[in-house]
């Protein structure tokens, strides 16, 4: 997969953060939180290209819930010296260790369907724009963390 001509500007990230959850708790009978301590908001991004970052995060941890589970995601942004923090948590069921290393990889997928495409696309996204993104795994518990630069 190629990724498209980025398109870099003065973006709000938190109203791209809050736009997904809306597209995705209407479809589904997850319960998704959010809440932003930070009182910076803007990046210099792609709006479209954060915009399929957070819903390739979201629609994976809604998947990654067992259907008999009521699912539950945590999404928090806080500032970090001078970087936004964004924690995607989902109860899930987890990702086994022996995974760790491939996620990001392209072509790696756990599901049944899917390219496997869309971790490496975010990783690539976020490198994009000079942000990291990584996770912290367990049974039951997935968080994956981005830390972007934001804009003053």
């Amino acid at each position: 997969a190629k990724m498209p001509q980025e398109n870099k500007a003065r973006i709000d990230l938190i109203s791209i953060i809050e736009h997904a959850i809306v597209v995705f708790s209407q479809e589904n009978e997850i319960k998704i939180n959010f809440s932003n301590s930070s009182s910076k908001r803007e990046i210099f991004g792609d709006k479209d290209l954060i915009l399929r970052v957070f819903n390739n995060l979201i629609k994976n941890a809604i998947q990654a819930i067992p259907e008999n589970k009521k699912g539950i995601i945590l999404i928090e942004v806080s500032q970090k010296n001078k970087l936004l923090l964004i924690k995607i948590e989902d109860n899930g069921r987890g990702i086994p260790e022996n995974m760790f290393s491939k996620i990001f990889m392209p072509n790696f997928t756990t599901k049944s369907t899917g390219t496997g495409l869309g971790l490496a696309m975010v990783k690539q996204i976020i490198t994009l724009h000079e942000g990291e993104i990584w996770f912290e795994s367990e049974e039951n518990k997935t968080v994956f963390f981005i830390e972007i630069p934001y804009l003053d």
